[in-house]
């Protein structure tokens, strides 16, 4: 019986939209040795559609046997030929023609420097073929620039920028891949970052300061960062564009470069110009308090928080009551328009500048005090009865607090209560009034009232104070000895008695 010796595939050739294939065996006499000279060739070409969208439509056969039948089928983008003749059967199988897609990669980037090292590869996605010849062309070159699957530039040029593309090609046959889509590959000068700080000005001791170091291009870049001098033993190195200094001391202040670095060998940009950090004491914030510390109900208080430093005037501010870490306001100056006794306490304000993390010291503690309303008290002088020509004085008094001025009120015949001011009949000096001997009169009523200057609170009003006026006494005169006439020698006792009222002068 023979048996079969394949030559595999032996050729194929494109024609339009059909790919032919040729392909022959030989069949052996069961006793006779594997070789061309006791071959019986059997040849055939198959004809199939490239886009694998039609069923099989062509085939021929060339055969140095006649005897035999023969039958081609397709399935799922494979070709089968089945061969029989007598007890012999032969099949033949053919691979799917559907051509694998060829893709690029590249390292580091696609857009690098002079002198990096740039590898790109080409990668043939597809089942079934794993001996590929890779070819690669620029731009519109049909002439390989490399034959390996990785094409390596140690070195790279402005001259290497331009579209790469890559194809593979099965070797010991002209099967090849689809063409891969262009990759452009864009080769710039040497690259010099720009080094910035997150904040403006000196940075303040015990504050956080990160520095950042920018690429217009940063694809796998490490970062390089030297202090005082270009020292590249001495750099530290970040996986990313930023370098943070939790707490900043004196020491911490100086010059700073950075400059970046990616690939094996390591390629570095330029350092960067130099980047100043000063580093100062953080301020001190004072509060002052309007209209005092102490005030009362009602009244309306001006807290001010004020920065002493230079550098900074972007300030946002935070006001603490108490223990509290919840700030009662964000403004420099915190207006309370009507206090209670609920906003007695200590208050701090804190300063931090917009836009950085920076803050300055917290102010110490300012103790508001919030009363109620304090009672004015009033007093008349002599004390009543007064009797008819003297004069009286009044004076108001509020124990609490300096800086009262009064106010003078009496009662009229409608029994409202009219403002008294300076005129002849009424002298006002500070606490008291002084009321003219005939402008005094029996049953007038008067009041009194505390302000305090640039302040609206007034006081509450005293107590009311009722004149009462009397005729005034008549003295009685009497003489010791009760007779008369006295001699020469004798002593007389004269006696000047007001049986109404005590502490009279006499004169």
């Amino acid at each position: 019986m023979d048996h079969p010796h394949w030559y595999g595939m032996v050729g194929s050739r494109e024609s339009g939209e059909w790919l032919r294939e040729r392909s022959c065996c030989c069949l052996h006499p069961s006793n006779a040795r594997s070789d061309a000279v006791n071959c019986k060739e059997i040849c055939w070409t198959v004809e199939f559609s490239k886009t694998l969208t039609q069923m099989y439509t062509r085939a021929s056969f060339s055969l140095m046997h006649t005897s035999g039948s023969f039958s081609l089928m397709y399935t799922s983008g494979s070709f089968s030929l089945m061969y029989t003749s007598g007890s012999f059967s032969l099949m033949y199988t053919s691979g799917s023609f559907k051509r694998p897609k060829a893709v690029v990669s590249i390292q580091p980037d696609k857009q690098v420097f002079i002198g990096e090292t740039v590898t790109l590869r080409c990668d043939i996605q597809g089942e079934g073929v794993s001996n590929w010849q890779h070819s690669w062309f620029k731009d519109d070159s049909s002439t390989p620039v490399s034959n390996e699957q990785q094409y390596r530039i140690s070195s790279v040029t402005e001259s290497h920028s331009g579209k790469y593309t890559c194809r593979g090609t099965e070797r010991r046959t002209s099967r090849y891949s689809h063409t891969s889509d262009a990759v452009t590959l864009t080769v710039s000068e040497k690259p010099k970052p720009e080094i910035t700080s997150n904040h403006k000005g000196a940075a303040l001791i015990r504050n956080p300061v990160v520095l950042y170091c920018e690429l217009d291009q940063s694809a796998g870049w490490k970062f390089y960062w030297s202090k005082h001098t270009q020292n590249p033993e001495n750099e530290i190195k970040t996986e990313t564009h930023s370098y943070s200094i939790s707490s900043v001391s004196v020491s911490d202040g100086g010059q700073y470069w950075c400059r970046a670095g990616r690939g094996d060998p390591v390629y570095y940009t330029h350092y960067s110009d130099a980047l100043w950090i000063k580093v100062t004491e953080r301020p001190k914030t004072v509060v002052s308090i309007q209209p005092d510390k102490q005030v009362f109900i009602g009244e309306t208080v001006t807290l001010r928080c004020d920065i002493q430093g230079e550098g900074v005037s972007d300030w946002q501010y935070s006001w603490f009551k108490d223990d509290s870490s919840t700030p009662v306001s964000k403004e420099q100056q915190y207006r309370i328009s009507s206090v209670t006794e609920s906003h007695r306490g200590k208050y701090t304000c804190r300063g931090t500048e917009r836009g950085t993390s920076r803050y300055s010291h917290t102010s110490d503690a300012v103790t508001l005090t919030v009363s109620a309303l304090p009672r004015a008290t009033l007093t008349v002088e002599p004390e009543s009865p007064v009797f008819s020509g003297e004069s009286v004085t009044l004076k108001c008094e509020i124990n609490t607090h300096d800086g009262w001025t009064y106010q003078w009120y009496k009662q009229n015949k409608q029994s409202r209560w009219t403002a008294v001011s300076q005129s002849v009949y009424y002298t006002v000096n500070r606490e008291t009034l002084t009321i003219r001997e005939d402008a005094v009169i029996n049953g007038d009523q008067y009041q009194c009232r505390g302000e305090r200057r640039y302040r609206p609170t007034s006081s509450q009003n005293s107590n009311s104070v009722t004149l009462t006026v009397k005729a005034l006494p008549r003295a009685t005169l009497t003489v010791e000895p009760k007779w008369s006439p006295v001699f020469t020698g004798e002593s007389v006792t004269l006696k000047c008695e007001i049986e109404s009222h005590s502490d009279w002068r006499y004169q």
